[in-house]
């Protein structure tokens, strides 16, 4: 049995939110981008449709080289921990170590994982001990906003949700990094 779930990612032009659905079309989760408020998650990730649903996870992102973000639901506080990115010369991967659920195969541990930025359109999450790809992303062609996230690993809900607010956090680092070169290539020009 593959426990793979795919989720596709979008986000509109000018919206200050992502959608992600499952492959029929229905929403899994609605995540808002806070640009300007202090005290506030850069990103809020809901269980469900829009707003209203429950938050399961949140980050905020840094001007420096490293995310926050915290996992959990219900009353139970969130659980925070630290993206890393790798080098300060380049995006290309954050590190991070979490406590995982049990698996079929393994019990709970604490893990540390790595996004990588494979090129300008696709991204992978590997396991650091094993080198296994645990989930990854494709963007939908040049000029999208969104594309195609794929979780290879079943170990529950707060995993999916973690691996959703952490890639996000990275993608929306990424945007906001590219805006910024554009703004100053702007100013120069």
């Amino acid at each position: 049995m593959n426990a793979a779930r795919q989720f596709h990612i979008d986000k509109p032009s000018f919206g200050r939110h992502y959608s992600i659905l499952w492959p029929t079309g229905q929403p899994a989760f609605y995540c808002d981008i806070s640009k300007f408020t202090p005290n506030k998650p850069s990103l809020t990730l809901h269980a469900g449709a829009d707003p209203s649903a429950p938050v399961v996870a949140s980050s905020f992102l840094s001007s420096g080289h490293h995310v926050r973000f915290g996992v959990g639901s219900g009353n139970a506080p969130p659980r925070w921990e630290t993206m890393q990115r790798a080098s300060a010369w380049s995006g290309g991967q954050y590190d991070f170590q979490v406590d995982v659920p049990p698996s079929r195969w393994e019990p709970a541990a604490r893990k540390t994982y790595a996004w990588q930025q494979c090129s300008s359109s696709f991204y992978k999450l590997v396991d650091a001990m094993t080198g296994n790809v645990v989930a990854s992303f494709n963007r939908g062609g040049m000029f999208s906003q969104g594309g195609d996230l794929q979780i290879n690993e079943e170990r529950g809900p707060m995993f999916d949700f973690m691996v959703v607010i952490s890639f996000l956090s990275i993608y929306e680092e990424a945007a906001k990094s590219k805006r910024k070169k554009k703004a100053v290539m702007g100013a120069v020009f």
